[in-house]
Protein backbone atom coordinates (compact mmCIF):
# COMPACT_ATOMS: atom_id res chain seq x y z
CA UNK A 1 0.00 0.00 0.00
CA UNK A 2 0.94 3.66 -0.82
CA UNK A 3 2.74 6.40 2.11
CA UNK A 4 0.05 9.05 1.98
CA UNK A 5 1.54 11.81 0.76
CA UNK A 6 1.67 14.35 3.68
CA UNK A 7 2.04 18.13 3.15
CA UNK A 8 5.75 20.02 3.32
CA UNK A 9 5.97 22.83 5.79
CA UNK A 10 9.20 23.67 3.99
CA UNK A 11 7.80 24.49 0.80
CA UNK A 12 4.82 26.40 2.07
CA UNK A 13 7.86 28.33 4.29
CA UNK A 14 9.45 28.77 0.59
CA UNK A 15 6.48 30.26 -0.68
CA UNK A 16 6.06 33.00 2.53
CA UNK A 17 9.69 33.64 2.04
CA UNK A 18 9.99 34.26 -1.45
CA UNK A 19 6.54 36.69 -1.02
CA UNK A 20 8.40 38.33 1.97
CA UNK A 21 11.32 38.90 -0.10
CA UNK A 22 8.75 40.23 -3.19
CA UNK A 23 6.88 42.70 -0.76
CA UNK A 24 10.08 43.99 0.95
CA UNK A 25 12.36 44.82 -1.96
CA UNK A 26 10.00 45.09 -4.87
CA UNK A 27 6.41 46.13 -3.81
CA UNK A 28 7.11 48.79 -1.18
CA UNK A 29 9.40 50.90 -2.68
CA UNK A 30 7.26 50.68 -5.88
CA UNK A 31 4.30 52.11 -4.21
CA UNK A 32 6.93 54.23 -2.53
CA UNK A 33 7.75 55.81 -5.70
CA UNK A 34 4.40 56.08 -6.87
CA UNK A 35 3.37 58.13 -3.50
CA UNK A 36 6.42 60.62 -4.13
CA UNK A 37 5.61 60.90 -7.62
CA UNK A 38 1.30 61.31 -7.37
CA UNK A 39 2.68 63.69 -3.67
CA UNK A 40 6.59 65.31 -4.68
CA UNK A 41 6.89 65.54 -8.14
CA UNK A 42 5.94 67.91 -10.94
CA UNK A 43 6.76 71.67 -11.70
CA UNK A 44 6.19 73.08 -8.34
CA UNK A 45 8.06 70.61 -6.40
CA UNK A 46 11.63 71.34 -8.59
CA UNK A 47 12.39 67.40 -8.42
CA UNK A 48 13.05 65.61 -11.76
CA UNK A 49 11.57 62.12 -12.04
CA UNK A 50 15.09 60.51 -11.64
CA UNK A 51 15.58 62.76 -8.04
CA UNK A 52 11.88 61.18 -6.67
CA UNK A 53 12.34 57.70 -7.70
CA UNK A 54 15.98 57.93 -6.08
CA UNK A 55 14.29 59.96 -2.96
CA UNK A 56 11.70 57.19 -2.44
CA UNK A 57 14.06 54.31 -3.31
CA UNK A 58 15.99 55.47 -0.08
CA UNK A 59 13.26 56.45 1.94
CA UNK A 60 11.34 52.91 1.52
CA UNK A 61 14.21 51.63 3.12
CA UNK A 62 15.05 53.92 5.84
CA UNK A 63 14.62 53.45 9.55
CA UNK A 64 11.40 55.51 9.07
CA UNK A 65 9.78 53.10 7.05
CA UNK A 66 10.77 50.01 8.25
CA UNK A 67 7.23 49.12 9.72
CA UNK A 68 5.57 50.20 6.80
CA UNK A 69 8.80 48.21 4.78
CA UNK A 70 7.86 44.66 7.56
CA UNK A 71 4.29 45.05 6.80
CA UNK A 72 4.47 44.70 3.36
CA UNK A 73 6.95 41.87 3.84
CA UNK A 74 4.59 40.04 6.20
CA UNK A 75 1.60 40.64 3.76
CA UNK A 76 2.96 39.67 0.53
CA UNK A 77 4.72 36.55 2.55
CA UNK A 78 1.24 35.31 3.92
CA UNK A 79 0.34 35.97 0.04
CA UNK A 80 3.01 33.34 -0.95
CA UNK A 81 2.29 30.86 1.32
CA UNK A 82 -1.15 31.42 0.62
CA UNK A 83 -0.59 30.45 -3.17
CA UNK A 84 1.75 27.68 -2.20
CA UNK A 85 -0.75 25.65 -0.19
CA UNK A 86 -3.13 26.17 -3.06
CA UNK A 87 -0.45 24.73 -5.31
CA UNK A 88 0.42 21.96 -3.23
CA UNK A 89 -3.93 20.98 -2.88
CA UNK A 90 -4.49 21.56 -6.67
CA UNK A 91 -1.43 19.23 -6.75
CA UNK A 92 -3.12 16.62 -4.71
CA UNK A 93 -6.40 16.93 -5.95
CA UNK A 94 -5.00 16.29 -9.29
CA UNK A 95 -3.27 13.02 -8.22
CA UNK A 96 -6.69 11.70 -5.95
CA UNK A 97 -8.50 12.62 -9.30
CA UNK A 98 -6.18 10.16 -11.42
CA UNK A 99 -6.53 7.46 -8.82
CA UNK A 100 -10.07 7.33 -8.72
CA UNK A 101 -10.57 7.30 -12.65
CA UNK A 102 -8.09 4.72 -12.73
CA UNK A 103 -10.04 2.78 -10.18
CA UNK A 104 -13.43 3.38 -12.14
CA UNK A 105 -12.27 1.52 -14.88
CA UNK A 106 -10.29 -1.23 -13.67
CA UNK A 107 -11.18 -4.43 -11.57
CA UNK A 108 -9.96 -3.76 -8.02
CA UNK A 109 -8.17 -7.88 -7.97
CA UNK A 110 -7.02 -8.12 -11.39
CA UNK A 111 -6.01 -4.69 -12.60
CA UNK A 112 -8.12 -5.43 -15.98
CA UNK A 113 -9.84 -2.55 -17.40
CA UNK A 114 -13.79 -3.66 -16.72
CA UNK A 115 -17.29 -2.95 -19.08
CA UNK A 116 -17.61 0.65 -18.17
CA UNK A 117 -14.29 1.15 -19.74
CA UNK A 118 -15.30 -1.56 -22.75
CA UNK A 119 -18.23 -0.10 -23.71
CA UNK A 120 -16.91 3.42 -23.09
CA UNK A 121 -14.32 2.97 -25.58
CA UNK A 122 -16.51 1.15 -28.03
CA UNK A 123 -18.89 4.23 -28.07
CA UNK A 124 -15.65 6.31 -29.18
CA UNK A 125 -14.54 4.11 -31.18
CA UNK A 126 -18.56 3.60 -32.93
CA UNK A 127 -18.27 8.21 -33.75
CA UNK A 128 -14.75 7.93 -34.75
CA UNK A 129 -15.64 5.53 -37.67
CA UNK A 130 -18.75 7.34 -38.71
CA UNK A 131 -17.19 10.53 -38.35
CA UNK A 132 -14.42 9.30 -40.98
CA UNK A 133 -16.46 6.94 -42.30
CA UNK A 134 -14.64 4.15 -42.04
CA UNK A 135 -16.06 0.41 -41.78
CA UNK A 136 -15.75 -0.94 -38.00
CA UNK A 137 -14.82 -4.28 -37.11
CA UNK A 138 -15.19 -5.88 -33.51
CA UNK A 139 -13.84 -9.47 -32.64
CA UNK A 140 -14.52 -10.83 -29.58
CA UNK A 141 -13.29 -14.18 -28.15
CA UNK A 142 -15.14 -15.96 -25.33
CA UNK A 143 -13.08 -18.73 -23.44
CA UNK A 144 -15.64 -20.87 -21.53
CA UNK A 145 -13.82 -23.78 -19.44
CA UNK A 146 -15.87 -26.27 -18.93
Amino acid sequence: MKKEKQSKPLTTLKWFSIGGLLGYFFLHPCIMIIANLMFLSGPASGLTLGDTIVSACMRSFSFQMLPWSLSFAIITGLSGAFYGRNRQVAAALRESEKKFKELSITDGLTGLYNSRHFFFRLNAEIERSNRYGHPLSLFIIINIIG
